[in-house]
Formats: C-alpha cells, structure tokens, sequence
C-alpha cells in the first residue's frame, strides 16, 4: 500500500515538473490554449443566449467556429464549420427543457 501511494506521488511530482517545464520552454503555448478556451467559453455562452432569446434561428457562431445543440432525446443540430483546437459546453434552459451546447472551433 505504501509503495503504491509512493509511485503515484513520484508520478504526480514526474508530471506536473514535465509540464512546468514545457510551459517555461514555450509560454506561447499556454497562452494560445487559454486565449483559445477563452474564445470557446465566450462562443458557447453567446450561443447560449442567443438560443435562449430567439430560438435557433438566432444562434450565428463565429467565423471558424461550430455550435452544436444536444436534446434530451439525442437530437443534435449544428451550425458552422470548427475545427477541434479546443471547445466549451454552456446548458441552457429552453422552455422548461435543458438543452446542451457545444462549441468547438
């Protein structure tokens, strides 16, 4: 038991010393992924509200960016092309119903 808590400490502390170290080598890295889940955060919550306010219709992702909408019973509906860089999921009640929305760009 011992030795098992030990290998996932030396795993743990191996881990997070790689990607410190990666991240002092190249900052730029980390700063695109923040930006870029930044933007994914702010692209699912505008879809979110658009969708909420005036329905489907009124959902336009960004210029490189897609929204996807999951029911409850396993329809989905997709708007724009994204790529899959990096994406965020808001819920937004619609109606009484819960309803998923992803954005990935």
């Amino acid at each position: 038991m011992k030795v098992d808590a030990l290998l996932v400490v030396a795993s743990t502390v191996l881990a997070s010393t790689l990607l410190l170290h990666f991240y002092a080598r190249n900052p730029h890295v980390y700063a695109l992924s923040f930006e870029c889940y930044a933007m994914a955060v702010e692209a699912a919550s505008s879809a979110a509200w658009n969708l909420s306010t005036g329905g489907w219709r009124a959902v336009k992702p960004p210029h490189g960016w897609s929204v996807s909408l999951y029911f409850p019973d396993g329809r989905v509906y997709s708007k724009g092309t994204g790529g899959s860089r990096c994406y965020s999921y808001a819920i937004v009640n619609v109606n009484g119903t819960l309803l998923l929305v992803k954005a990935r760009g």
